[in-house]
C-alpha cells in the first residue's frame, strides 16, 4: 500500500511539472510570436509584399476552404 501511495505522489508531482513546463512553453511561444510578427511586417514593408504575393503561405482566420463544385447534370433527355 505504501508503494501505491508513493507512486501516486510521484505521478502527481510529474503532472504538476508537466503543467508548469506547458505554461512556460506557451509563454515563450507568445513572446516569440510577437517578435516574429514584427519581423514579417517589416519585411513585407521593405519588399512591398501584398496579400496576393503571400496567398499560398498565409491562412485566413474564419474562412472555410472552398468546396469543389460538382459537375452540372444535363437537363436534356438522352435520345
Amino acid at each position: 500500500m505504501a508503494d501505491a501511495a508513493a507512486e501516486q505522489k510521484l505521478m502527481d508531482d510529474l503532472l504538476k511539472q508537466q503543467a508548469d513546463i506547458n505554461a512556460k512553453v506557451e509563454a515563450q511561444l507568445k513572446a516569440t510570436r510577437e517578435a516574429a510578427l514584427a519581423n514579417v511586417r517589416g519585411l513585407c514593408t521593405v519588399h512591398k509584399f501584398t496579400a496576393t504575393d503571400l496567398k499560398g503561405a498565409l491562412t485566413v482566420k474564419g474562412s472555410v476552404a472552398a468546396k469543389k463544385a460538382a459537375p452540372r447534370k444535363s437537363t436534356r433527355a438522352k435520345k
